[in-house]
């Protein structure tokens, strides 16, 4: 039965998108058939597109090829007898390209001998092998490897009996330390030996105050330590079989490596976190007593005095939200290095070894202490960033009940100051009517006065006309102020 796998393409690789392809040859199928994978097309593929069912497969294959092109031209580390090797680790810094970090290890290549031929650098790892320089027998192997937040170079030396590496491994130190910028994330000596060893043995290869081992790997091979660095060092002993350590002596070293890593990177942070507690226990209470002045007073508080309050909290909430921004960007990478860790030590399949505590044990409980205290300590920045929050949300809230008792009022006052302008404006029409009035008898006196000195009337007449004239004098001054009135009004509407 054929097992077939869609490869979506935009166009043909041969014809580059020529219409006897597209849409015709939308689609290839990757079948498998017996042992041998072919690719077909579509049926709607027409027949003069066959030729291009080699450049698609080939195509279809650049993926592993790219995933896996370094495989069989980069040799893998080995260890075969004795060996020495030596993990130092940085700290990337946030200035250090991807670039900078690789030339160093290629500068490091350089100062020690290792042609061009005998070495690979990649995007992200690097290897270089050979014989080392001035030290016959003796044969180098160093590993770069670039990491998100580190980056490590190890070294390893093999060739010839344990002792006699001592003096080149502390030659080429130096030249490893010059790979970074310190201060050093983990610094490591592993001493791995082909044959079993007992208790006495290992502590002649590292101070054995503290004693720490387990067989693992199916227990053939056994790691020993002591958790005790001596010059900023720590000492490893890997020791078993001529068949295990060349088997597993590898991985355990690079296991070694991994789980020293990802445990000093989680520890990092500690001193900041630590140096910083008594700052956020001391902005705690500042800000439970400033809690307890605000529910005491906040009744009878006036509006300025709340946004004296609220201006206060809001720098006090700048403090919290930057120091919740820094630590979870300082802490947040440490929690999934807490897996790395744990993770490391499930690979060794570890057993006990009598004389001798456990590996894990230690280190996985000081894991869990950190991470907890790690988490403890940005709960309190949420918390605390979570009740000023609250608190600035209720003095915002009352100062703005305030606001709008004030403008309550203040339109209060202002209806009643328009209801006192409308009377007062209703009166001056009265008198404005009475006035206009009074002129208009007054010229309408004069009129009839003047009537009756040329005789067009009788005497007396010009009194009676004018007594007469009052009322329509009257009538006539209202219509012209309520009509004047009502055009104001009406212009005022149209421009609203």
């Amino acid at each position: 039965m054929d097992t077939a796998i869609q490869l979506r393409k935009e166009r043909c690789d041969l014809c580059g998108g020529s219409p006897a392809c597209v849409p015709s040859c939308p689609q290839q199928i990757l079948a498998v058939r017996g042992d041998g994978v072919v690719m077909t097309h579509q049926d709607r593929c027409p027949p003069e597109c066959t030729v291009c069912i080699d450049v698609c497969e080939a195509s279809a294959f650049s993926l592993v090829e790219e995933v896996h092109q370094e495989l069989g031209v980069v040799p893998q580390e080995r260890i075969d007898g004795p060996a020495l090797v030596h993990h130092v680790a940085y700290q990337r810094d946030e200035d250090e390209t991807e670039l900078v970090i690789r030339g160093r290890f290629a500068a490091l290549l350089d100062r020690l001998g290792i042609p061009g031929g005998q070495r690979s650098l990649g995007d992200a790892h690097a290897h270089g092998w050979g014989d080392l320089m001035d030290h016959e027998g003796v044969y180098l192997q160093l590993t770069w490897e670039l990491h998100t937040e580190y980056y490590f170079v190890r070294a390893i030396l093999t060739g010839a009996a344990t002792h006699a590496l001592e003096a080149p491994m502390a030659a080429i130190v130096p030249d490893l330390h010059d790979c970074g910028i310190p201060p050093l994330v983990t610094c490591l000596d592993v001493t791995v030996v082909d044959r079993p060893m007992n208790p006495r043995e290992v502590c002649d290869l590292i101070v054995c105050r503290n004693r720490f081992g387990n067989r693992v790997l199916g227990g053939e091979l056994a790691v020993y330590t002591n958790y005790e660095p001596v010059g900023g060092r720590e000492r490893y002993v890997v020791c078993g079989t001529p068949e295990a350590v060349s088997d597993h002596a590898v991985f355990a070293v690079a296991n070694i490596g991994r789980v020293e890593n990802y445990y000093h990177l989680l520890m990092i942070p500690r001193t900041e976190v630590r140096a910083s507690i008594q700052r956020v226990h001391r902005m705690e209470n500042g800000l439970s007593a400033r809690t307890e002045d605000f529910t005491q007073d906040i009744q009878g508080a006036t509006r300025e005095q709340m946004e004296r309050w609220l201006k206060e909290l809001t720098v006090e909430l700048a403090h919290v939200v930057r120091l919740n921004g820094r630590f979870n960007h300082v802490v947040s990478a440490t929690f999934p290095y807490g897996e790395r860790v744990r993770e490391g030590f499930a690979a060794w399949k570890a057993q006990p070894v009598e004389g001798f505590d456990p590996l894990g044990p230690l280190i996985l409980e000081r894991v869990e202490t950190v991470v907890d205290e790690y988490r403890a300590f940005m709960a309190r920045l949420g918390r605390m960033q979570a009740e000023i929050l609250a608190l600035t949300s209720i003095l915002r809230t009352r100062v703005e009940m305030k606001i709008e008792a004030q403008n309550t009022r203040l339109l209060q006052n202002l209806d009643t100051r328009s209801a006192t302008q409308l009377r007062l404006q209703e009166l001056a029409e009265g008198l404005s009517i009475i006035v206009i009035t009074y002129y208009m008898t007054g010229l309408a006196g004069y009129l009839f006065k003047g009537m009756e000195k040329q005789h067009l009337i009788g005497d007396g007449t010009s009194t009676v006309l004018t007594a007469l004239f009052i009322p329509f004098g009257a009538l006539t001054a209202w219509y012209v102020a309520h009509r004047g009135v009502r055009k104001i009004r009406k212009k005022a509407g149209n421009n609203h």
